[in-house]
């Protein structure tokens, strides 16, 4: 009897200590977010080109963990929304002009490194950098002036960066490397996929209306 109340007792300490482990505090901060301008370069072996974009954060979360020992973890959970012109060359082939959208999804540290996913959706049109000519069918020839086609285009991103948000006063807000996988539909392949490097640089403009931050404290 005695043992099956000590196990009890041990049961029940184990359980409350998870949950006051687990117990936590939100706290939610409206505080200026600025808008975000971000430029890019973007190359690989065939390859060469930039992208500009004007963007906005939505929200963020900042996660607060204690550990036994009293030292304290912070994660920060981050989403924006960009709006992107882009170009890029192909020697030899075509020119690309493209408008994405993009959703980029950030985790970072309290160091301020963190990674990202971001997926993009657009429109994309080409231009030939070949005299092209097109024929009638009365065999009339004629040079077609800006030959080209319109593509739609999709892909994602991913990498990793370093943030300087934390330093008041500081326009640079962000440093990333990223590899990007993009697709132009329809071609003559059915679905063309082009595999590059993008490296970028954030920036903060004048600053918006305001916008929460949520912050959760989990106490040990």
């Amino acid at each position: 009897m005695k043992k099956t109340i000590i196990l009890c007792c041990l049961c029940l300490f184990y359980f409350s200590k998870n949950n006051a482990q687990t117990q936590h505090t939100d706290t939610t901060i409206a505080q200026q977010t600025p808008v975000l301008m971000k430029h890019s370069l973007l190359f690989s072996t065939n390859v060469l080109g930039w992208r500009m974009g004007v963007g906005k954060l939505l929200k963020q979360k900042e996660t607060h963990r204690f550990k036994q020992s009293g030292v304290e973890k912070i994660r920060t959970k981050s989403r924006a929304l960009y709006a992107n012109i882009a170009y890029f060359y192909q020697p030899d082939f075509q020119h690309n002009w493209s408008l994405t959208a993009e959703y980029a999804m950030s985790r970072r540290n309290k160091n301020g490194f963190y990674s990202e996913f971001t997926p993009f959706l657009g429109l994309t049109r080409t231009f030939l950098t070949a005299t092209t000519y097109t024929v009638s069918d009365n065999g009339t020839v004629n040079k077609e002036n800006l030959a080209g086609n319109w593509y739609l285009t999709g892909g994602f991103s991913t990498g990793l960066g370093r943030a300087f948000d934390g330093q008041k006063g500081q326009p640079l807000k962000t440093l990333s490397a990223n590899f990007v996988l993009q697709t132009f539909y329809p071609s003559f392949r059915f679905i063309a996929i082009k595999p590059y490097f993008q490296l970028s640089s954030t920036w903060a403009l004048p600053k918006s209306p305001t916008n929460s931050v949520k912050i959760v404290k989990y106490k040990p």
